[in-house]
């Protein structure tokens, strides 16, 4: 009879970890988005989403029905064409560094969603050196002054209702421009895992350097538990710039039902939120899923691990 268990073998236990090894130590993600809605020049202070995203107040929106994926414009609502036939917007292509989104896949057999995964994901650097596994969409103004601090504004994206694991998210975003820098301020609202089937939403702003002097760094501004209620199957963000010469801007979230009725009331978070330092022009809507990078305890526990194996499997050879 052998002596050898493999069961309890040091050589198993290594071949078990390979799997492990090989892959990221963080869940992979899998979100669907049912669309995308920018709308512009409403009722003046208003910060009702019924008012806001209705009617000629829609500059652009797309429902992710028209089986391309961003950036394909095809079957996309893209109101106030020039002299070319060109929108208002048109959405930035960057796969080095944004990654990839799609395909739309069917919902209840008539609505389609965007399927935003982690497979597409990349890994991305951001403020304050932090790194992501994610995707990002951005819209980039193609006629007139798309979205400023001299306009009202509003951006919404209506994501299936799903919670991620921890540290994962889905959301909705802004960030202005001055001259070369693509965005020295980021706002944006997320969906955020938080551990043990719980979620947030997350509202923190991301602040730049650039020749204004502003620091490098992210802060949170802002979390609140999400409970959910009971028929909840969608739920819908938006970022509100609801007053024209101001530097406000409101963020604020509401669940849907299977039939993208309301299921809850919108939620304002208390306070607004400063995002705008001079510009004028150019501010760019978006949306998102990310994941973060396996912080450096998760590969100190794991090389720990190693070590342990290492020193069992010299000392059976002993």
């Amino acid at each position: 009879m052998s002596r050898f268990k493999p069961h309890s073998s040091p050589y198993s236990l290594f071949i078990a970890m390979l799997p492990i090894l090989a892959t990221p130590a963080e869940a992979a993600y899998q979100f669907y988005m049912d669309s995308f809605v920018v709308a512009k020049d409403f009722t003046s202070g208003s910060l009702d989403p019924m008012v806001i995203f209705a009617g000629a107040n829609i500059r652009f929106e797309d429902e992710f029905d028209a089986g391309g994926p961003p950036p394909d414009l095809t079957g996309v609502s893209n109101f106030d064409k020039n002299a070319n036939g060109i929108g208002d917007f048109s959405y930035v292509v960057n796969v080095a560094q944004n990654g990839t989104v799609g395909p739309e896949v069917s919902y209840q057999g008539s609505q389609d969603l965007l399927s935003l995964s982690s497979d597409n994901a990349v890994l991305y650097t951001g403020a304050g050196g932090t790194q992501s596994y994610r995707q990002y969409q951005g819209l980039v103004a193609e006629s007139g002054t798309g979205l400023g601090r001299t306009a009202r504004f509003a951006v919404a994206g209506v994501f299936q209702w799903i919670v991620p694991e921890d540290r994962q998210r889905y959301g909705i975003q802004v960030q202005d421009r001055t001259g070369s820098v693509p965005g020295d301020d980021i706002i944006s609202l997320s969906v955020r895992g938080t551990g043990a089937g719980q979620a947030s939403m997350d509202l923190r702003r991301s602040v730049y350097e650039n020749t204004n002097g502003f620091t490098l760094g992210t802060h949170d501004l802002e979390m609140h538990d999400l409970v959910p209620p009971s028929d909840a199957a969608f739920i819908a963000l938006a970022l509100i710039h609801p007053t024209a010469d101001t530097d406000q801007l409101y963020a604020g979230w509401m669940f849907l039902d299977a039939d993208f009725a309301a299921a809850s009331t919108f939620t304002l978070f208390d306070d607004p939120v400063d995002i705008f330092h001079g510009e004028t022009t150019g501010y760019r809507p978006a949306f998102f899923a990310s994941q973060p990078v396996p912080e450096a305890e998760s590969w100190a526990l794991m090389l720990a691990g190693l070590g342990l194996l290492g020193w069992r499997v010299r000392r059976s050879r002993a």
